[in-house]
This record gives C-alpha cells, structure tokens and sequence, in this order.
C-alpha cells in the first residue's frame, strides 16, 4: 500500500518542476502530510474500487467509535455527573429514554449544547474503584 511516506514533501522543488512530474510524485509539493495522505487515499480509491469499500467501513467505525463515547458522556450528564443543568439538557434531548438507542445527530446535537453552556465533559469522575478520571476526545 503507498503512502504519503513514500513521496516525501521536498521545499526545494519549483513550481515549474510540478508539470514534468506524474501521479502521485506530485505529492512531494504538498508540504501538509495530512493532506499528502488523504489525497492518497483518493488516488488509489480512484484506481481501484475495492479501496472505497474499505474506506467507507473504516468511517463506519470510527463514526460508531465517536457515538458510543458520546453515549457514555450522554449517560453521564443523565445520572447528574455533569450537575443539574447537564442533567436538565439530558432529559431534554433523550426524554428519559434509551440514550443507547439514539443517533449519532442527536448525541453530536447534545454535545454542542453542553458545550455552549461551557460544561466540561472532557474529563469525568471515573466508576472505577481508583477513582481516576477518563478522558474524551473531541
């Protein structure tokens, strides 16, 4: 599999170099690696169909990944961990349902809302006996 490691970025081409260079040595103008990697991606699913398959699984992980961390800090809010207007704000989006049970939409949607209120859900009270604390990313 190519990488955007393959093609590093090299500050001493010109410009004018880009037109003699073909498919993916173009990457070596592209100072973002990030960028460099993603367009990668786009070059070999272009190339070969099989590869959008195995990036469209890939994000439904990750989009499940991201909703379960939100279900946690949904369930969290809901118990009071958060305070009372957390809690509030839970009820109010879940309705005292199955937080498990809901979309990704509304448990973004319920992060946003906290967020604007300035309530900090990074960092919780763990329920482990250690009594550490558990960190979630954005």
């Amino acid at each position: 599999m190519t990488t955007e490691r393959d093609y590093p970025y090299d500050p001493t081409l010109r410009l004018s170099d880009m037109a003699k260079a073909t498919g993916l040595e173009r990457l070596r103008w592209i100072p973002d690696r990030g960028l460099a990697g993603y367009l990668v991606t786009l070059w070999e699913a272009a190339h070969d169909p099989r590869r959008i398959a195995q990036c469209e699984k890939f994000d439904r992980v990750k989009a499940e990944e991201r909703r379960q961390q939100l279900i946690l800090i949904a369930t969290s809010a809901a118990r009071g961990d958060f305070g009372d207007e957390a809690r509030d704000i839970a009820d109010h989006y879940f309705g005292g349902g199955d937080i498990k049970r809901a979309d990704s939409l509304r448990c973004e949607e319920f992060l946003k809302a906290l967020q604007r209120l300035n309530i900090d859900v990074h960092s919780m009270p763990s329920r482990t006996r250690g009594g550490g604390r558990q960190r979630f990313s954005e």
